[in-house]
This record gives C-alpha cells, sequence and structure tokens, in this order.
C-alpha cells in the first residue's frame, strides 16, 4: 500500500518537472521566459514543503521508521544516531528525524526537538514496546494537550518483534490499556496509534519466499501504518498543500497555450509575397520577349529592304550609302527595344511595389505586423548607391558599369527583401520592393548593350566582300551589257545581296538572344533572391509551426496530467 501523500506529492514533482523540460525544450520558439519561470518549484528543500516530524524516546528506532517508510538509508547504526535534526527530502515533503526527548547527552537536544515541532504537519511520535516511562508520558501530555498538537500526531509503537506475544493482535490488546491511561485524553483510534516492528520489515525485504516474506511483512505492521498515516492526511486535509503547485503549474500551462505564434498569418503574406513577384515577373519576361521579337523582325526586314536598294543602286557609292543607312537604323531600333523593356522592368518595380503595398494595408497583414513590431527594411538595399554602381540608360556608351559586380550587390540587397525572406518572424516586415526593385530599370538599362551584338559594320563595310563584289559589279556593268557577263554580273549581285540579307538576319538574332539573356540575367539577380528568400522563410515557419504545434500537443498533455492529479489530490481531501 502506497503512502497516498508521497505517492501525490512524487506524481507532482515528476509531472513539474517534465513541464519544465518541456519549455526548455522548446524556449528556442520564443516562449516567453515568464511562462518558464511561473512554473513552481521542483526544489524539494522549500519552505512551502510539507513537513513530517519524528519525536520521541530516543533509541525508539525513528531513523529505522523513516528508512521503512521512505526507502532512504538513514544512516541507522550508532546508539543515539541522532544529534540533531536531520532533514530528509521525499518527492517535495520533508521528513525530519529529531534527537530523543531527555537523552541526558545534550541539554540542546530537547530544544532542537522542540524548535522542529513547531514548524511540523505531522509529529510522529515513537516510543518501543515497553511503553511509555514518566518521562515519555509528561512530554507527550506536554505536545498533546499543553501544546494542543495532539489533533496532528500519530503515535507509532516500535520493537514490536521484542514483545512476548511478537507483533500480534492480542499483544496489542495486552499493551493498549496502558498506552491509553497516559495518551488521555486521546483514545488510541484519534492518534491513529501502530505497533510496527522494522526489525522485521528489513527481514522481509531480504526473504525470497513468498509465504514467508508476506508473514514477515504482516508482523512488521507496516501496511497497517501506512493506511493510518493515509487516513490522517485525508482526515487533516493535509493534501490541500499540494493544490498549490498543481494550480501553479495549471496556470503556467494554459498562458502557455496561448503562445500560438503568427507562423500561419506570416506564411500566407508570404506565399502572396512570391505570388506577386512570379506574376509580375512573369508578366514583364512576356513583354520583354515580345519587345525582343519585334525588334528581331524589323532588323531582318530593315536587311531585306536594305538589300533591294543597294541591289537597284547605280554605283558604289550610293550602295554604301545606303548600306550606312540601314545600320543606323537599326542601331535606332535596337535602343529603342532597350529603352522600352527597360521602362517594362520600371513598370513592373512599381506594380511589384503598389501590390505589395496594397497587401501590407491589408488588416489581416497590418494585425500581425503590429503584433510582431518589426523594424522597416532598407538598410541592406540602401549599400547599394546610385553614383557608384547605376548608370543611366540614356547614356550606355559611356556607361563602365561591372555587371557582375552590380548583380552580386543587387542580390545580396534583395536576399534580405521585406525582412521575411530571412527569418519568418522574427524579421517581418512590410514593403517588398523598397528602393530596390525600382532600380531594376536603371540596372537593366547600365548593363544591357545590346547594339553590341550588332556586326552588320564590321561584315559589310565598303572593306567587306559583299560590297567588294557589288564594286566589281558595277565596273563590269558599265562595259559589259549582255552576254555571258550579264550573266555573271546577276550571279555576282544575288550572291552579294544575300550576303546583306544574312548579316541583318544574323545580328537581328543576336539582338534578340542578348535582349532575353540580359532580361533573365536581371531577372535573376534581383527578384528570384527574394523569392527564394521568402521561400526559405517559408520552410523556417512552417519547421517552426511544426515545432510549435509539437509543443502545443505537448501542453495538453500536461495540461490532462495536471487535471486529472488535482482532481485525484481533491477526491483525497475532504476539506477541500
Amino acid at each position: 500500500m502506497p503512502f497516498q501523500l508521497s505517492e501525490s506529492s512524487e506524481k507532482i514533482e515528476a509531472l513539474v518537472r517534465d513541464a519544465r523540460e518541456t519549455f526548455q525544450k522548446y524556449e528556442d520558439l520564443g516562449l516567453p521566459m515568464e511562462a518558464l519561470e511561473a512554473l513552481p518549484s521542483t526544489d524539494e528543500k522549500e519552505d512551502g514543503a510539507i513537513k513530517l516530524v519524528f519525536v520521541g524516546q530516543y533509541s525508539a528506532g525513528k531513523s529505522s521508521i523513516i528508512k521503512m517508510l521512505t526507502g532512504m538509508d538513514t544512516g541507522i547504526g550508532a546508539d543515539i544516531k541522532t544529534d540533531h535534526a536531520q532533514a530528509y527530502p521525499w518527492h517535495g515533503i520533508e521528513i525530519v528525524d529529531t534527537p530523543g526527548i531527555q537523552t541526558g547527552i545534550r541539554e540542546d537536544h530537547d530544544a532542537i526537538t522542540y524548535e522542529q515541532i513547531k514548524h511540523a504537519d505531522l509529529l510522529i511520535f515513537t516510543i518501543t514496546n515497553e511503553g511509555f516511562d514518566q518521562t515519555m508520558g509528561n512530554h507527550f501530555q506536554k505536545l498533546a494537550v499543553e501544546q494542543q498538537r495532539g489533533a496532528n500526531m500519530i503515535l507509532v509503537i516500535n520493537k514490536m518483534d521484542r514483545a512476548a506475544l511478537g507483533n500480534s493482535p492480542e499483544q496489542q490488546q495486552v499493551m493498549l490499556p496502558d498506552i491509553e491511561k497516559v495518551i488521555a485524553p486521546f483514545t488510541p483510534e484519534q492518534l491513529y496509534t501502530s505497533f510496527v516492528s522494522t526489525n522485521r520489515y528489513e527481514e522481509s525485504l531480504e526473504e525470497t519466499e513468498a509465504e514467508v516474506k508476506q508473514d514477515l511483512l504482516e508482523e512488521s505492521g507496516y501496511d497497517v501504518f501506512i493506511e493510518h498515516l493515509n487516513d490522517f492526511v485525508e482526515a487533516k486535509g493535509l493534501t490541500a498543500r499540494l493544490q498549490k503547485p498543481l494550480n501553479e503549474l495549471a496556470a503556467a500551462l494554459e498562458e502557455a497555450g496561448k503562445q500560438t505564434g503568427a507562423d500561419d498569418a506570416a506564411c500566407e503574406i508570404q506565399k502572396r509575397q512570391i505570388r506577386t513577384l512570379k506574376d509580375n515577373q512573369a508578366q514583364c519576361m512576356d513583354e520583354m520577349q515580345d519587345l525582343a521579337m519585334m525588334v528581331q523582325s524589323s532588323i531582318k526586314g530593315t536587311g531585306r529592304k536594305a538589300s533591294l536598294d543597294i541591289q537597284n543602286s547605280s554605283s558604289r557609292e550610293e550602295a554604301e550609302e545606303k548600306l550606312s543607312h540601314a545600320i543606323s537604323d537599326v542601331e535606332a531600333q535596337v535602343k529603342d527595344c532597350q529603352q522600352k523593356m527597360v521602362q517594362a522592368a520600371e513598370r513592373m518595380g512599381r506594380q511589384i511595389e503598389q501590390e505589395d503595398e496594397a497587401l501590407m494595408q491589408t488588416d489581416f497583414a497590418q494585425s500581425l505586423r503590429e503584433s510582431l513590431q518589426a523594424p522597416q527594411p532598407g538598410k541592406a538595399l540602401q549599400e547599394i548607391s546610385h553614383s557608384e554602381h547605376l548608370a543611366s540608360a540614356d547614356a550606355p556608351e559611356e556607361s563602365s558599369v561591372d555587371m557582375q559586380k552590380v548583380m552580386t550587390n543587387g542580390a545580396g540587397a534583395l536576399s534580405n527583401l521585406g525582412g521575411v525572406a530571412t527569418s519568418s518572424l522574427k524579421s517581418f516586415s512590410g514593403s517588398l520592393t523598397h528602393t530596390a526593385v525600382k532600380e531594376v530599370g536603371h540596372l537593366f538599362g547600365a548593363s544591357f548593350k545590346p547594339w553590341q551584338a550588332l556586326n552588320i559594320a564590321k561584315g559589310l563595310s565598303i572593306f567587306g566582300a559583299a560590297l567588294g563584289a557589288l564594286g566589281v559589279v558595277y565596273e563590269i556593268y558599265k562595259a559589259v551589257t549582255e552576254g555571258e557577263k550579264v550573266k555573271d554580273r546577276e550571279t555576282k549581285m544575288r550572291e552579294a545581296r544575300q550576303e546583306i540579307q544574312q548579316k541583318f538576319n544574323e545580328d537581328a538574332d543576336a539582338v534578340y538572344s542578348d535582349c532575353i539573356r540580359v532580361a533573365h540575367e536581371v531577372m535573376d539577380a534581383w527578384i528570384q533572391p527574394a523569392i527564394e528568400g521568402l521561400q526559405t522563410a517559408i520552410r523556417e515557419a512552417e519547421e517552426q509551426q511544426q515545432a510549435r504545434q509539437a509543443f502545443q500537443d505537448a501542453v495538453r498533455k500536461l495540461e490532462d496530467r495536471t487535471y486529472a492529479l488535482r482532481e485525484q489530490v481533491q477526491t483525497t481531501n475532504p476539506l477541500t
């Protein structure tokens, strides 16, 4: 039979310990420290512990009874083992062994004992099978009657194995009349009088044969003693003392249960921001591809017209002039395409910013931002200086922008885009774009030089093969107008025209490829890091959310244990 007080205390101790370990395990989720500090203490020596104080006759086996009750080694052996008050913390209960009263060994023994008695919740007055002598009787009366401690006292008669009939009902009946004379006005029942033999209990622990073991245990009086202790605890309402840590624990768990965080809300905003970036990026890329295709087609058309104009020229000089105009026209077309692509990138930046600002103005996002009280973003983005890294799109030839450097800096800045791209909730902030995405147009213009793909002037200059051949053709044409030489002229003219057309077509394809390449590079340098950052933040938030859910599940289990244990304690305490 377990001692209910210690059993409940042990369960409470284990419960509080498990709660503390759970809180500490999930502390990195941002659980407020006050919630951890609100847990009841697991310190078994605290002043609030229930005190069971053993007093009485020296050499009555108080230490042995404590060992029988708790299983702790009390160092039994000396004739008068306890010359000072010895406290044994035990599952939230403090058991105190005191020196024997009137030992005659040290004058301060009685003072030590009575000081402990002042703070006792339960006194266990111990005598031997020899009963009360005059001294013990006087001290019992002083405690039980004069100091009115009898209501909180249990009487234990130890060493019953030395009695003539052992620890038997018959022997107990023989001894009760003398005991009743001393303890009056209390009765043996009121004092929960218990007859025990700690020697027999020790022997039962060593015995291997079940029947003998049981006989020794019965003779020890252990079960009756524990039953009386439980009856005393229930009748006196001592379990009410156990309500305090349970109430504190219940309150701490309830508070911890509220710490749900804002992971769901932050993830939703981050997912919407990703959609904003992807949708606008895709739309801008479609527009840029259309522009690239248009300039590609336009350059090829210019080449076709130029080849026909040159064919119809009457002189080499006229052909060279028409070719020069065609090349200038192509360069103008490419620059116009560049300007339109820059404008498309700038529109994308503005559109992203507007959509994100609209998202951040929703009640949903505002409530989240206010709860998180996050700083505004932008410090990392300001590291990109207009004067140092960004050149004007109006003067591309003079630009000395280091594309790799700008892209690297841009990617690094945008990796902090909006705060949420770095660490879920802790750095959550509103603007997705700030200055970064708006500068994409400048970066695009500074780095985009599609005219460098043009090789027409190099391939078809006056030193080139095509015009050289045409010059010969013109000279032949002056002297020869018929026969095989006329056919030769026409063949050379056709070959030259095809070469001119081919050069324009090659440049048209090169310009298209360069437009698409640079568009992808700029997008990858500015938009993709933001998307990847947000995706990383979402993964981190989801992992945190999973951990928080595990914590919530653990809290609920702890709450269930707490309420069940509190109900159990209340059930065994009729005074609550």
